[in-house]
């Protein structure tokens, strides 16, 4: 259970919540954010404190960093989601998003206003859905598919953002799960 205390679990045998320290010292981070990957491995986003992993060797941290090509854009994250890939994207509140290669240990972020933005229109991170194949962003309030290299599908091309109804493709219309959790509707967004 994750809190603005710090991660906890529950003791079976005697019912009461045991705290999982992730890092030391007696403050523990502000939890905003769950996600168990294919791999069992917890991990945790936290309002402050970056993003941890946490597995049976213990829990691994990440931290902001720029000038690292390990470090996440921002310490404070809104969601997370891994992809068919197994790679763990990080939605952050105001500053993009990124990506976790859990191969190589490197993390490749995009903001909008940015080279790199790569079709990304806002940095509000809202949601990030996984449906099969596809990898859905919801940020500040417009939809947009990943696009990657069909031959090279860890190659991230960049984003397509859905912002009126010429935008719209049979990618989106097949969305119904991703569009259901904003209760978007496509005659909505015409």
């Amino acid at each position: 259970l994750g809190t603005d205390a710090g991660l906890f679990w529950l003791d079976q045998q005697t019912g009461d919540w045991q705290l999982e320290p992730l890092q030391t010292g007696a403050v523990q981070p502000h939890i905003g954010v769950l996600l168990l990957d294919q791999k069992q491995q917890l991990w945790i986003g936290s309002r402050s404190d970056g993003l941890f992993r946490l597995n049976a060797a213990g829990a691994t941290q990440y931290r902001h960093d720029l000038a690292s090509d390990v470090g996440l854009a921002s310490n404070t994250i809104s969601t997370l989601q891994t992809d068919y890939l197994d790679d763990v994207w990080i939605g952050y509140a105001d500053q993009g998003i990124s990506r976790l290669d859990q191969m190589t240990g490197k993390i490749q972020s995009w903001r909008e206003g940015t080279p790199q933005a790569a079709g990304l229109t806002f940095n509000g991170i809202q949601l990030i859905y996984r449906q099969e194949q596809l990898l859905w962003v919801r940020a500040g309030g417009v939809n947009h598919r990943v696009i990657r290299d069909q031959r090279q599908p860890k190659t991230i091309i960049g984003f397509k953002p859905y912002l009126n109804a010429a935008d719209h493709d049979v990618e989106l219309q097949q969305a119904s799960h991703f569009l259901w959790l904003y209760r978007n509707r496509l005659e909505d967004q015409e």
